[in-house]
């Protein structure tokens, strides 16, 4: 081949690769006639369904069902598997998507920030509870550890018990006292009752003289010989004001 052919033949080719409509205009010639297309079915749906709109009313039954099997065996409107129209929206929704999911993303993005810094924050605040947490159960051991150290020997409880025993004891001591003090100093002969009726007031006064206050002096005879024989013994004091008044001695605090 010669040159001159050759350069023929270049001429040529880049020729008709220059007359070759670009991508995009053949696009968007295919869309533009896909949209008239679809725009004539429209034009003729909207004719078909102003004609049934007219003649509905006065069509019979049996007119409007074979109607309907009519309208069922006709395939309907299908776009083709390559149908520009729907691959163009498809690529705008898709596009309007992508924009929408890069602003959000940039936001939260610049969001984080701040949630990135309560989390450390909140880290921080976990890792100081859970140290004073360790810090306060030692200090429980410890403290457990120093009860276990203390024996009360005996313990309160025992003592309260001891001391009801040792109360109930000094009672019963001082009934048999008394007892023993009024039959052998009453002369006269006293039942049962009189004997009970005189230990109680006895036991009534020697209860208030132990309290450590002054006392009035009763009336009753084997009182006033019971205090006589205290006094005298030195074992209660004695004053008078508009009556006999008596206190334990030792148990004066003035």
């Amino acid at each position: 081949m010669s040159k001159k052919q050759q350069l023929v033949d270049l001429v040529v080719s880049n020729t008709a690769v220059s007359r070759e409509p670009p991508v995009d205009e053949i696009y968007f010639n295919k869309l533009q006639k896909d949209i008239q297309r679809v725009n004539q079915f429209i034009t003729q749906a909207d004719v078909a369904i102003n004609h049934l709109q007219q003649h509905e009313e006065s069509a019979s039954i049996e007119q409007k069902i074979i109607a309907m099997y009519d309208s069922y065996e006709r395939i309907p409107y299908v776009p083709d598997k390559n149908d520009t129209i729907g691959t163009a929206a498809t690529s705008s929704i898709l596009s309007e998507l992508i924009d929408r999911n890069t602003r959000e993303l940039k936001e939260s993005a610049v969001e984080t920030e701040p949630i990135e810094l309560l989390i450390s924050e909140y880290k921080q605040i976990l890792d100081f509870l859970a140290k004073d947490k360790q810090d306060k159960q030692e200090t429980i051991n410890r403290l457990n550890s120093k009860i276990e150290d203390f024996q009360f020997t005996p313990s309160i409880k025992h003592l309260l018990i001891q001391a009801g025993n040792l109360h109930r004891d000094l009672q019963r001591s001082l009934k048999r006292v008394i007892t023993r003090y009024l039959a052998m100093s009453d002369t006269g002969i006293i039942d049962k009752s009189q004997l009970n009726q005189q230990l109680k007031q006895t036991t009534k006064l020697i209860n208030q003289l132990l309290s450590g206050d002054w006392v009035d002096v009763p009336e009753y005879s084997h009182i006033k010989f019971f205090i006589d024989t205290l006094v005298k013994n030195d074992m209660l004091l004695l004053k008078y004001s508009d009556s006999a008044m008596v206190k334990l001695r030792g148990f004066d605090i003035e």
